[in-house]
């Protein structure tokens, strides 16, 4: 059957509309027999357990209940239940009418001959619509070589195509052309606004709490928004129904985590911790200035999980406090006064509510709420004081979810709530000769409803389409300033103050979100998948150093700032090869962004009472080229990726304080054009022995240099022409580990392991910044040098011991 549909208009929204008109209208999908089931675990449901049936190269998952629906034609077919860390169930079950099949899973506590690197269907790479995601799960990340022997999510996303970071000890990550802040960030649902322990040396998730990792780069569900890159979805795991007890204990960081039922078959609970040891580290350096260093860390995750029938309800919350103190700063000789300390926390919880209405029907709905604060801390009199920010985060999310033979559909609502305090000076003692004005607060509202359905028009063409509506107002108590038309944005050109009241709006933005898919089957081993997706974001970080900080301020979308917005289109080849042994896929993507943000040169972000002065806003543009080999199955795993990509930023204004570069295309501070990464592990025998191996490369960021310099009487002053015109030297390293894990008895409670690894094993100086520092004036010339700055310039070994009873 032919359908004919025309699109008069070639706006984006209205080509997702034509599709949805298409998936109406489409006629004729076969109604076959029912498989369902409930999947459990010693009477406890199994969500995430993959349904594979081999001869229809289609699957499903279980839902939070544990329980599954598929349509299928009348037949007899081999079916598959699999989940990482457990035997596989492989039945033969003949369906002509709607049957239910429910499936008890079993532990597998031997070593496995071949590491399986995810637990998805064998084929997931050509058959899935999905394009641009990469899953991984903690038995693969606690394969890699670690950190001073600590597991680590984020780091772990830097293996992955199209995910690169400005350096070395920095938090976040930059994913296909969007700066880290572009990164929608969820730990069960809960955005976390610093993902990073220690000014970024370790992220903030603990490794045993986490359950599955999702990284969204390109082909971004309807359900998520409020970012404009991707989204970093992590879950997680469900406490057991049976009381038991694991930990590590590191050079630097020990975890620890305790899970027990509370009422037999009815509640249970999990909850783990971590906390450092790092400040004696420092007192064995050699280095004076770095040997009164402070660092600091603990974070604690829980989950409590209630299950009655076809309800369940589950409270997961997450508290983390990190302390950071610098003596003095040993490279710029003291600019940073001694005794300067850095402190951050964030506390988060979700309360949600899964109800089950049907096997194929279900509703999620949560409560959600997260608060980061930061606070800058000086103890040297007369200049003592405390600065503090926070931020606050409010939302309810309701989602609707449906399985009806060829459709998967999910619609839903979600609420938010923003409010931002940028900062406040508190002086510590009647000395303190420091004056500032709390800096005005900010709060806004971001609506949303949305819809997605994943639907078969043919054997061998998948569409997944799918709509987001968003809308956000800014709202007072505030104080708005006009300033003269045709002007510079400055103090000096104010006309007008305008003050609003409680709840008044002040500015609001919106629109469509479309997000559409296509997988075009070309035999049983390979596919071509289109996407398209429109991401809006309404809340942005605003810093004009290379590497975010804890400190860093926030900014809400208002009269004057507008949201980013990121179009971003791609298509890929995907091939298995080997009965799925191998996979390979090259994609190629385009992104053009919106009212994305730069800043006035010299400008002090932190504390500037109207950051409209100094914020400016223009267009950008990012393209790549991602290429990924992997080895699922064997004695040796991992994958081979290389990324090509260019992001560049334009920012013009007819007047020349608000334009950069001289209104001229210029490389983002976090542009890396080359990287390449590879990732092995290898298992020799049965003895519960792993070696792995990392090797990565990126070329250098880019960096703006002085193009001169020159005093005026005792003034040095640097004149910088070009923005980011100048690069970095390239970075690579290589790291290694071991895994000692023996094989555990089934009758035996206690297991233990041990991981030693070896960080950068080359001891390679990488540049995070190259620097000058002023000698002085020589016969009427300004002397200089340059300098090299290393966050980890040496080879660093670690040990681990890990256990669990």
């Amino acid at each position: 059957m032919r359908i004919p549909f025309y699109v008069a208009d070639s706006s984006p929204w209205k080509f997702c509309l034509a599709f949805f008109m298409l998936a109406v209208q489409w006629q004729g999908f076969a109604q076959g027999p029912v498989l369902k089931g409930t999947i459990s675990e010693r009477d406890k449901p199994m969500p995430g357990v993959t349904v594979y049936l081999e001869q229809l190269n289609i699957g499903t998952v279980s839902d939070s209940l544990g329980k599954y629906s598929i349509s299928v034609p009348s037949g007899t077919y081999w079916t598959k239940f699999s989940f990482t860390g457990y035997k596989t169930v492989r039945v033969k079950l003949t369906l002509h009418q709607s049957q239910r099949f429910d499936v008890v899973m079993e532990e597998d506590v031997t070593q496995l001959d071949e590491m399986v690197v995810n637990a998805q269907a064998e084929d997931h790479n050509v058959a899935s619509v999905e394009m641009g995601v990469s899953t991984l799960t903690m038995k693969t990340l606690s394969k890699m070589p670690a950190f001073i022997g600590e597991v680590d999510i984020i780091k772990s996303m830097l293996l992955l195509p199209g995910v690169t970071t400005v350096g070395e000890g920095t938090s976040g990550i930059n994913v296909r052309g969007g700066n880290s802040d572009q990164n929608l960030i969820l730990l069960d649902g809960m955005p976390i606004f610093n993902p990073s322990h220690l000014m970024g040396m370790f992220s903030v998730f603990n490794p045993d709490m986490a359950k599955d990792i999702s990284l969204y780069r390109g082909g971004v569900p309807a359900q998520f928004g409020g970012r404009a890159s991707s989204v970093l979805d992590i879950s997680v795991r469900s406490p057991s129904t049976k009381r038991s007890f694991q930990g590590g204990i590191g050079l630097v960081a020990n975890r620890f985590l305790f899970e027990t039922p509370i009422i037999k078959d009815r509640l249970s609970l999990i909850i783990g911790t971590r906390f450092s040891f790092s400040d004696y580290l420092f007192k064995v350096l050699k280095s004076s200035s770095l040997r009164n260093t402070k660092a600091n860390f603990y974070d604690i995750t829980g989950r409590m999980e209630y299950l009655k029938g076809d309800d369940r309800i589950y409270l997961t919350a997450y508290n983390s406090t990190d302390v950071f103190k610098l003596p003095s700063d040993s490279i710029s000789t003291g600019n940073i006064p001694p005794a300067t300390d850095y402190r951050w926390k964030s506390n988060t919880a979700t309360l949600g509510w899964i109800h089950k209405f049907a096997s194929n029907l279900s509703l999620k709905s949560a409560l959600v709420y997260s608060k980061y604060n930061s606070v800058i801390s000086s103890h040297e009199v007369p200049n003592d004081y405390d600065f503090k920010s926070d931020i606050t985060y409010k939302a309810v999310k309701s989602d609707l979810s449906w399985q009806k033979n060829a459709h998967q559909a999910i619609g839903g609502i979600e609420l938010a709530q923003y409010k931002v305090n940028p900062g406040m000076l508190i002086p510590l003692s009647e000395e303190t000769d420091l004056s500032l004005p709390a800096l005005q607060s900010e709060q806004g509202t971001e609506m949303a409803v949305f819809g997605s359905d994943e639907v078969r028009l043919q054997r061998w063409l998948t569409m997944q389409a799918g709509l987001r509506y968003s809308y956000y107002f800014n709202t007072g108590p505030s104080t708005v300033y006009a300033y003269a038309p045709g002007s510079e944005r400055d103090i000096k050109y104010i006309t007008d103050t305008i003050q609003y009241a409680k709840h008044a709006h002040i500015a609001s933005y919106g629109g469509l979100e479309p997000r559409l898919a296509f997988n075009l089957r070309l035999g049983a081993k390979s596919s071509i998948k289109l996407g398209y997706s429109r991401l809006r974001q309404y809340l942005q970080r605003v810093t004009n150093t290379t590497a975010s900080l804890p400190t860093d301020r926030w900014q809400l979308s208002n009269t004057y700032i507008k949201p980013i917005i990121s179009d971003q289109f791609s298509v890929g080849y995907f091939r298995n090869f080997s009965q799925n042994k191998y996979e390979a896929s090259i994609e190629v993507y385009t992104k053009n962004i919106q009212n994305i943000s730069d800043y006035k040169g010299g400008a002090d972000l932190l504390l500037t009472p109207l950051p409209e002065t100094v914020i400016l806003q223009g267009k950008g543009k990012a393209y790549g080229l991602e290429f990924q080999l992997k080895k699922n199955v064997g004695r040796l795993t991992g994958w081979l990726n290389y990324t090509y990509s260019q992001t560049m930023i334009l920012i013009q204004s007819t007047n020349p304080d608000e334009q950069v570069n001289n209104g001229k295309w210029y490389p983002a501070n976090y542009n890396r054009p080359h990287s390449l990464n590879l990732v092995l592990n290898y298992s020799p025998n049965k003895k519960g022995i792993t070696y792995a191996a990392n090797f990565t490369f990126s070329s250098g960021r880019p960096t703006t240099y002085a193009y001169n310099r020159y005093y005026m009487g005792f003034l040095q002053v640097s004149n910088f022409i070009d923005r980011n015109q100048d690069v970095i030297p390239n970075y690579h390293r290589l790291d290694l580990s071991m895994t000692i894990d023996p094989m555990r008895a089934a009758n035996k409670r206690f297991h233990g392991s041990w991981v030693f690894s070896l960080y950068n094993v080359y001891a390679r100086k990488n540049a995070y910044s190259i620097f000058t520092k002023t000698n002085g004036i020589q016969s009427a010339i300004v002397s200089s040098d340059a300098y090299k700055l290393s966050i980890f310039a040496t080879i660093i070994p670690s040990i681990t011991y890990n256990f669990k009873f």
